[in-house]
């Protein structure tokens, strides 16, 4: 099979919990699936072919990536490598969500993670990792990229007030 030839994502998944979270040991869900590496609490995760379905339920199945400016970006038009992305692999999960405004992490009651998400090409090296949202929404895990602006915030360097000068008059007006 030709990997030029989309494959479809089954449109249900199960939703595993593992059973413990401990450092230095790989968990498994019941249908000998794995999980990332590292987990930080007990609560649902993907698994590695669940978040490879969510990669092919999204958009990002149809972005290329570039050697040269190191991100996701559309098709490439100028005289250089490019090279899609045909899977992923989780690396390590945590419950909640990035928000991308502020970049920091929020909790949902829902199972919502944040896992750090090695794209890799057809042979399995890795392109790019970046950390992506899944979510678990009608029976299915999606993939949600935050896209943290690389523009700082901008209450990190917010420009000084005007010197007040002191009256003893009261306020100027």
């Amino acid at each position: 099979m030709s990997l030029a030839t989309p494959i479809a994502a089954p449109a249900r998944d199960a939703l595993h919990t593992p059973d413990q979270v401990r450092a230095g040991r790989l968990e498994y869900a019941p249908d000998r699936s794995t999980f990332a590496p590292v987990l930080t609490e007990r609560v649902a995760y993907p698994t590695q072919p669940q978040a490879q379905n969510a990669f092919l339920r999204s958009q990002w199945s149809a972005v290329r990536f570039s050697g040269v400016t190191k991100g996701p970006v559309q098709p490439i038009t100028f005289a250089g490598p490019s090279y899609p992305a045909a899977s992923v692999r989780l690396f390590a999960c945590r419950p909640g969500a990035l928000d991308g405004q502020t970049g920091r992490m929020v909790r949902y009651r829902g199972p919502v993670v944040l896992c750090s998400t090695e794209f890799l090409d057809d042979a399995g090296q890795r392109l790019w990792r970046a950390p992506i949202n899944f979510y678990f929404h009608q029976k299915a895990w999606r993939m949600h990229d935050p896209d943290p602006s690389s523009a700082p915030p901008p209450w990190l360097h917010p420009e000084p007030s005007p010197v007040r000068s002191w009256n003893p008059f009261g306020d100027r007006t």
